[in-house]
């Protein structure tokens, strides 16, 4: 029990000082109409008692409700630019990327889960969540430091873990199954790095 208790006070002391965010959304109570300037020029959404903070690329937050798709608010979008223009690294694009995302090259992608095998009996990450599937990969900290998003095909993924084996350029994709790990391990692609997400 006392075991117990240190873990846990230990992984939330953690997560405050890591300021790991797991979800990257909030959900505020809400009574009534909320005003926001959206992409249509409207300033009033009825919302159903729930909005949905997130964060965008300037560290600002944006609102969603249900059904309002993309609610753009240009001051947000003029301190994105602001902020990009400032860096010393120019944004790059390579041919099949888009802006905000670097190509790393081609890497060895694998897969895991939580099983035994896998993980043995840790079944956190090394940055101490719960692995997900189709958000989680393991990747060599000197090539994508944890919190890194990279983007393999259409997904993007967060470095939440490491592995023994994990050197250079390989990424270890978390799955929910050992089947699935093995079905869909063992293949090359190109990895994106995400900047300024």
């Amino acid at each position: 029990m006392c075991r117990r208790i240190f873990l846990s006070v230990l992984f939330f002391t953690a997560v405050l000082l890591l300021k790991v965010d797991f979800f990257d959304s909030y959900a505020l109570p809400l009574k009534g109409d909320i005003e926001v300037q959206t992409a249509d020029g409207s300033n009033t959404v009825e919302a159903p008692g729930i909005i949905v903070i997130q964060d965008t690329i300037s560290g600002e937050g944006g609102l969603e409700t249900e059904g309002v798709q993309d609610i753009k608010d240009d001051r947000i979008n003029k301190a994105a630019q602001e902020k990009q223009a400032d860096t010393d690294v120019p944004l790059q694009a390579s041919s099949q990327g888009t802006a905000g995302e670097e190509s790393c090259g081609m890497f060895e992608i694998t897969g895991y889960c939580s099983c035994e095998l896998c993980t043995g009996e840790n079944h956190f990450t090394k940055s101490g969540t719960a692995p997900r599937p189709d958000y989680t990969v393991a990747a060599d900290p000197d090539v994508f430091p944890l919190g890194s998003r990279i983007r393999i095909g259409e997904i993007i993924y967060l470095v939440e873990d490491t592995g023994a084996s994990i050197k250079g350029n390989v990424v270890d994709i978390y799955y929910e199954t050992h089947e699935e790990a093995v079905a869909n391990g063992r293949y090359e692609a190109e990895v994106f790095l995400i900047r300024g997400m």
